[in-house]
């Protein structure tokens, strides 16, 4: 399971103008996922072993973004 967060603070520059500041993180407590464990009984030497981790969107390493936003 992974976790995620995400902060953000808006605030008025002028009268009509505002910025958004954001940051998100998936993955914030950078722990491992791994793959499913092999199932196929016909190869018992890797049957039922997690031997490697996910790299995909939320599954791999932490990874964090910052962003801004001006509306008017």
């Amino acid at each position: 399971m992974t976790a995620a967060a995400g902060l953000f603070k808006s605030f008025w520059i002028t009268g009509k103008l505002r910025m958004r500041v954001e940051a998100t993180f998936t993955n914030i407590l950078n722990h491992p996922n791994f793959y499913p464990p092999p199932t196929s009984v016909d190869s018992p030497v890797s049957f039922g072993k997690t031997t490697s981790v996910q790299s995909q969107e939320n599954s791999g390493n932490r990874v964090g973004q910052v962003g801004a936003r001006l509306d008017w």
